[in-house]
């Protein structure tokens, strides 16, 4: 196995979980994957192009630098929409080509056919006339099924970028091909943070040196005749996608908890007055005040005095809103 069966199970156990938790709630749990795809999206840009923002000069070269970072992530939001629409489970060559052709429109047409360099490494990529049967070799294994999902998207995203099929765009090309498997089985996506560039650099171009060493020593063909039998640094690199993918499902089975609710009913002479619902309203949204927690605060109706809460808090919170100095009404809490 390319990743340690204990951690494939656990990350199974999540996935299951999640589908538990989302049979009642789709349209909440599809935002919450809406969002961390989003996100994913947007570090995956970062990560190669994010050096872009932090180059000094003048007024007008940073105005450019905004404007090509901003084209250049609809451009890779634009090819996942395209990916996600026309993935069937099945990769070819073409496919891949029509991706990259939408994240990189300005530089790719089709596979490259001279040599290409690359940033923050001194590995020099395989030649263009090579292309064909390393990235034959890939979809072969990846298509045939016969690897664990998280470990067919790592795969996807270790030699899709190492073989560097394309003028550019190639690692962006190999994290949207990951994240289709992923998405295809309903794990979560691969989100790795573009803080973490240069333990992602370090971890992957070390997993390229792995296998280009691995190949030195077997030849083409007995390294790919038993795709698992891997060197230390493919495993550390597979490892590292394992744990980004089991920390993604952590976040969607979080949020898509179902948020506890909670109904306040007012009491005294005056609970249906406007500005005794409204001090009310404001002293519990105060429990949201800083981010620390989430939810939201609904007054359902204002003459019967009657307010309901929905978050990640208990109904001790409650009373320690209600009960301050600032607020000294009656109320009931029932919980719904």
């Amino acid at each position: 196995m390319l990743i340690d069966r204990d951690t494939l199970e656990r990350i199974d156990r999540k996935k299951l979980r999640l589908e538990e938790n989302c049979e009642q709630k789709s349209n909440h749990c599809s935002l919450v994957v809406e969002g961390l795809v989003d996100e994913a999206l947007e570090n995956s840009y970062l990560l190669e192009e994010g050096h872009l923002l932090e180059k000094q000069g003048s007024h007008k070269e940073k105005k450019r630098a905004r404007e090509t970072v901003r084209e250049g992530k609809a451009n890779l939001k634009h090819a996942w929409n395209f990916a996600k629409s026309n993935y069937d489970g099945e990769f070819t060559p073409r496919f891949l080509m029509e991706i990259a052709e939408r994240i990189e429109p300005n530089k790719v047409r089709g596979f490259r056919s001279g040599s290409v360099m690359m940033q923050g490494t001194s590995i020099v990529p395989i030649r263009s006339e090579k292309i064909d049967r390393d990235l034959g070799a890939l979809l072969e294994v990846v298509n045939s099924g016969e690897l664990h999902p998280v470990e067919n998207a790592s795969l996807l995203h270790l030699h899709a970028s190492r073989i560097q099929p394309f003028n550019d765009g190639n690692k962006r090309t190999s994290r949207i091909l990951a994240n289709l498997v992923l998405g295809q089985e309903d794990y979560a996506p691969l989100l790795i943070k573009e803080s973490e560039r240069a333990l992602y650099q370090t971890i992957l171009f070390g997993a390229w040196k792995g296998y280009k060493v691995r190949e030195g020593d077997l030849g083409f063909e007995l390294a790919w005749a038993c795709p698992e039998d891997i060197s230390d640094r493919e495993r550390v690199f597979h490892e590292f996608n394992a744990v980004k993918v089991s920390s993604a499902l952590d976040t969607r089975l979080r949020d898509s908890q179902p948020y506890p609710e909670y109904q306040i009913t007012l009491k005294g002479p005056d609970f249906n007055h406007a500005g005794y619902v409204l001090g009310a309203k404001r002293k519990l949204h105060g429990i949201f005040r800083g981010g620390i927690k989430t939810g939201q605060v609904k007054v359902v109706d204002r003459k019967k005095g009657v307010l309901v809460v929905r978050g990640d808090l208990c109904e001790k919170s409650i009373v320690s809103a209600l009960d301050s100095r600032a607020y000294t009404g009656r109320y009931d809490i029932e919980k719904i």
